[in-house]
């Protein structure tokens, strides 16, 4: 599929997308935090940097904080603090789009809308939505927080579109993850795998 089909489905059916590894690269989101998380401890923030960015990578981000912790434990700092930094982590125009999510952007008309439906905490979600460099382009970014009803893969977040088609058959949901594809599959709506566009 390429972004003009994209297009196509935007105007003529209903289209909603996913955020993190979807419109983004949420790893830029994620190693900005760590660099800030680093500058947080007294001394070693390059080490403390590179710590992070590495188990991320090796482990994935459950419990890294903890494993952050118990490796530097003679700082006085908290996972709270940890999870604080992150949550409120806002940086305008920080935060680069996919080329083609650029490209389909530039498809669209001013103040047109873009649907999001994001897992997350979603003060964390909204800034990032909030981050992203849309290159001047004037969109509307409507983010439903998932976490606000409950979590992918239930589709009790769908209820917050009230322009949503009655014909499940009508919408048409871009994400990029095996929970995306189970969210479409429990509310009966198409999955598109961004993969196909990148």
């Amino acid at each position: 599929m390429n972004v003009s089909e994209l297009k196509s489905i935007y105007d003529n059916k209903f289209l909603i997308f996913d955020l993190d590894n979807t419109i983004y690269d949420e790893k830029i989101f994620l190693f900005k935090v760590y660099k800030e998380i680093s500058e947080l401890f007294d001394s070693n923030c390059k080490e403390i940097y590179h710590y992070l960015v590495n188990d991320f990578l090796i482990n994935d981000r459950k419990k890294l904080f903890n494993r952050l912790l118990e490796r530097y434990s003679n700082q006085n700092i908290s996972i709270k603090d940890c999870l604080s930094t992150m949550r409120n982590h806002k940086n305008k125009n920080s935060l680069k789009p996919f080329n083609w999510f650029i490209s389909f952007c530039n498809l669209l008309k001013d103040y047109d809308e873009i649907k999001i439906i994001t897992n997350g905490n979603s003060q964390q979600q909204r800034n990032k939505t909030g981050s992203l460099n849309l290159y001047g382009k004037k969109v509307t970014l409507n983010v439903v927080c998932a976490n606000d009803y409950k979590p992918k893969p239930s589709y009790e977040s769908l209820r917050a579109f009230k322009d949503m088609p009655e014909n499940r058959t009508d919408i048409y949901y871009l994400g990029d993850s095996q929970i995306d594809y189970e969210f479409c599959k429990n509310a009966k709506i198409n999955f598109i795998n961004v993969n196909q566009l990148l």
